[in-house]
């Protein structure tokens, strides 16, 4: 009898344990942060498999026939913008930034893209934004700022300062997030996607409807 009760008790035990390390298991699977979740999915995949009209803008983007691009992309905006931009131009970035705004087009960089510069002005520009990225305030790339160093003293080139980016900003973002960006542009380390990543992209519910 005393036999049968420790191999119960022992049953009982490991049971027990194995149901403890489900549990935990199944924890972690629920709160694993969405970033693994679309690192080991590909992105691109997963927006067709959601029926997402989505573009890809990289740096070719900002080269030939951009105002015919910029047109395009007003007449038939896309469901998602995929960024991918190591050396952009501020005011293409300005541009394409009004009309992500305008038509809250979802924006999304991976871990295998850059959003580097001015590229941080469109991911800020959308509601829907989600960056694996570390994303930093927008500032000028070294080759525009050499450009700008170089104009003569009466050029009429207009250049963006922190404010004029945080005003067009303040569209869409509220009085929090704004004053979190100051803090962001005094700091050009700050990783900003920590905190204004949508965390409507923490759960897996489809993209695009």
């Amino acid at each position: 009898m005393i036999v049968v009760s420790i191999v119960f008790l022992s049953i009982l035990k490991f049971n027990q344990m194995r149901f403890n390390c489900c549990t935990i298991l199944l924890f972690l699977l629920i709160s694993c942060d969405s970033q693994l979740f679309y690192e080991k999915s590909n992105l691109k995949e997963m927006l067709l498999s959601n029926k997402c009209n989505f573009k890809e803008i990289d740096d070719t983007f900002y080269s030939n026939n951009f105002i015919k691009k910029i047109n395009q992309l007003k007449n038939n905006p896309p469901n998602v913008l995929l960024l991918n931009i190591s050396d952009g131009n501020f005011h293409k970035s300005f541009e394409l930034a009004k009309i992500i705004s305008s038509e809250n087009i979802t924006v999304f960089v991976d871990s295998n893209s850059s959003c580097k510069y001015d590229c941080s002005l469109l991911y800020l520009a959308s509601l829907s934004r989600y960056s694996m990225k570390p994303i930093k305030f927008p500032t000028y790339s070294p080759r525009e700022l050499n450009f700008i160093k170089n104009l003569s003293p009466y050029s009429d080139y207009i250049t963006f300062s922190s404010d004029t980016i945080l005003i067009f900003l303040s569209s869409n973002m509220n009085k929090s997030e704004i004053s979190f960006l100051r803090e962001a542009s005094l700091n050009p380390h700050l990783n900003i996607a920590n905190k204004l990543n949508n965390k409507k992209f923490d759960t897996y519910e489809p993209i695009c409807e």
